[in-house]
């Protein structure tokens, strides 16, 4: 973090755009010294990995070029958990930045220390709203009014932050409120984003919110949601990935296929299930790296994601890598002897998307699900049974099912949906 605490947060952001920019061989060289130093730094003041490098016989002199990162171990949740926190830290030198909590959605929340940058007020607004620079005739990032609808974050000249749980409590004193705010930006999860797009679908005869660009995070953006967010807003959807013990990973492009991923803040591999890398193209689970994480350094760290990557250079002529997100990998559920991820679900419901606005599978026994509808136009009286035949062919002739309408699907208190959840589990609900 050198470079960071010489140039400061906004000439270090000007670096960051510059490194993004480079040739692929170029990044590839940049890759392999910045990983170098973060490798040595990790080996030289942090006991965990001092330990980790010690049992595979790989010392910090060994990495020296990108596709040494493979001699590395696969690092989880699980390997952080339990151990005391001054083995997985940085102890030497003060950190300046508060622990984080992530939330939990896959059954094990998780405490970490954040990079430095994360209290970089310019940092994190390139990181989130970085589409920005690619090339779109837009006005400047300082100039842009950012309305969040999060958990939490802080106010700022030209934010207007607002609480998951007083947008759900009261959405008509919030849209008044963002409609006197006049964002230029959104942020939220799509769940929170459907949600207002509905609100305003429903009153028609209300002041009309126009924003131009919509930033989803979170949760996997579907068609259908992308499409109604669009319509109700008037505005261009921008989905991006990350997961919060290293930030975001990937944004989309105007042209909106697959995710970028940051070049200059992390390193993507898909492995396989034996940790090997696949080739581009091939699914398998995804791997990050955090170039800037010095304080608790996560390298080869499973996200839990899955999907794929590719280096084929993008329409919108950005030569960095891309990813494709395929579901959360531990996102099933278990009905008698079968494990169902949720794509299969996903498969199951597509064809019901142009009258379903959101769903969700409950299982409700160890062989009873109910699916939670949410219900739009052209939701017709045989189409609670259409859905169950579509869902009775993926879950079998076995599992009892229930078709259920509601008014909205139940939040997570961080304000997340979720598509699959165990009600069976203690302390489910």
């Amino acid at each position: 973090m050198r470079i960071f605490d010489t140039l400061g947060p906004q000439l270090y952001v000007a670096y960051l755009r510059w490194i993004e920019q480079l040739p692929p061989v170029l990044l590839r060289k940049w890759h392999g010294r910045r990983l170098h130093e973060l490798v040595a730094h990790a080996e030289h003041n942090i006991q965990m990995y001092r330990e980790r490098l010690a049992d595979i016989g790989v010392r910090a002199r060994d990495i020296r070029i990108a596709d040494d990162l493979e001699r590395l171990p696969i690092l989880t949740k699980n390997t952080f958990t339990g151990r005391p926190v001054e083995e997985v830290i940085d102890v030497s030198r003060p950190h300046g930045v508060w622990w984080n909590r992530t939330s939990g959605t896959s059954g094990k929340p998780f405490t970490f220390l954040p990079n430095q940058l994360s209290a970089a007020t310019a940092f994190n607004d390139y990181m989130c709203t970085r589409f920005l620079y690619w090339g779109m005739s837009l006005q400047p990032l300082r100039n842009a009014r950012i309305a969040k609808i999060k958990i939490r974050s802080g106010q700022r000249e030209n934010k207007l932050f607002i609480p998951v749980k007083e947008f759900l409590s009261d959405t008509e004193k919030v849209y008044t409120a963002l409609v006197e705010f006049k964002p230029t930006i959104i942020e939220s999860y799509q769940s929170i984003l459907g949600e207002l797009a509905r609100y305003m679908t429903d009153r028609r005869g209300a002041a009309r919110l126009a924003v131009p660009h919509i930033i989803s995070f979170g949760e996997m953006l579907s068609r259908p949601t992308r499409d109604r967010i669009e319509q109700a807003l008037m505005g261009v959807v921008f989905d991006r990935y990350g997961v919060e013990e290293i930030g975001v990973i990937g944004t989309e492009c105007a042209v909106h296929d697959g995710f970028h991923v940051h070049v200059e803040s992390v390193i993507v591999e898909v492995v396989d299930a034996h940790g090997t890398r696949v080739p581009d193209g091939q699914n398998g689970k995804i791997l990050a790296t955090d170039l800037h994480n010095f304080n608790m350094p996560f390298i080869r760290y499973a996200t839990g994601d899955r999907g794929y990557i590719s280096r084929i250079p993008c329409a919108c002529g950005l030569m960095t890598p891309r990813i494709w997100i395929e579901g959360r990998y531990a996102s099933f559920i278990e009905l008698g002897e079968r494990r169902i991820h949720h794509l299969e679900f996903d498969g199951a419901m597509d064809g019901f998307m142009q009258y379903v606005h959101q769903y969700q599978i409950a299982k409700t026994g160890p062989r009873e699900i109910v699916a939670r509808i949410v219900s739009g136009s052209g939701f017709g009286e045989h189409s609670a049974s259409d859905i169950e035949r579509s869902l009775r062919a993926v879950v079998g002739g076995n599992v009892a099912i229930k078709v259920q309408t509601l008014a909205s699907i139940p939040i997570t208190p961080r304000g997340k949906t979720q598509i699959l959840v165990d009600e069976t589990m203690s302390g489910a609900g």
